[in-house]
């Protein structure tokens, strides 16, 4: 893995303008006349965050670098970015509460502390993908939220953070399986990083010592959700029925 130190111009830049493509789509769903033109936009981003999921895992697999170990949406990321096309095309209230609530904080973190790999020298597909598919998972909430006015649900903090437990437990057994049916794979499969602390510099992170870092790993979670969900309290985008 290469870490990209925060004091490199492109951990700037890649910031700066993921930030800015959001926001400016963000304006464009906002300056759309009426509903059912900002509907139909909504929907179009829908598709093409459809079409580049799959022409990743397409690329993957054509490169050869696709493995069940690695490329399934089992990180909270990957899930979100699912739940992200998915709200766009067809509006899910239990979906939207998710990215909300734990898909933001979670591309925040991502996109704050990147991982590349050495496959991604030369900024490969990879590169522009990570960017694209973290920064949708942050501003499609928001843009929903500011274009649509869709809000989250009272105790939807409560809900997500159940969600994300039940969600833990099966990623953890399938983690589990994975490894007992093939120990010799070159890469084990290490979804929501249950296995192992992921390689990264984040203040977050007390401890890498297995197992001792879940149990803080979930507890920040919590406090993501909760600070999300009264942020979002307090500008008004909490449902009051």
């Amino acid at each position: 893995m290469i870490d990209l130190p925060f004091s490199h111009p492109l951990w700037f830049s890649t910031i700066a303008i993921t930030l800015l493509v959001g926001c400016v789509i963000v304006a464009i769903g906002m300056s759309l006349p009426t509903r059912e033109d900002k509907i139909i936009f909504t929907r179009f981003i829908g598709v093409l965050l459809f079409v580049r999921f799959i022409f990743m895992h397409a690329y993957e697999v054509g490169v050869g670098d696709w493995s069940i170990h690695v490329n399934l949406p089992l990180h909270l990321c990957g899930l979100s970015s699912i739940l992200s096309l998915i709200v766009m095309i067809r509006y899910n209230q239990k979906m939207f509460n998710f990215i909300a609530l734990i898909g933001i904080p979670s591309a925040i973190h991502s996109i704050l502390t990147p991982q590349w790999t050495n496959t991604w020298v030369g900024y490969s597909f990879r590169f522009y993908d990570y960017y694209l598919s973290h920064g949708a998972i942050l501003f499609v909430p928001i843009f929903l939220m500011f274009v649509l006015g869709y809000k989250i649900t009272q105790k939807s903090w409560k809900e997500v953070f159940i969600q994300c437990l039940v969600f833990s437990f099966f990623v953890g057994i399938f983690n589990w399986i994975a490894k007992t049916l093939n120990p010799a794979a070159e890469k084990l499969a290490n979804y929501l990083y249950l296995c192992k602390a992921p390689d990264i510099e984040n203040p977050l992170f007390i401890t890498k010592e297995w197992p001792h870092y879940i149990p803080i790993i979930i507890f920040m979670g919590l406090l993501h959700i909760l600070f999300f969900y009264y942020f979002f309290n307090r500008i008004k985008k909490v449902l009051n029925d």
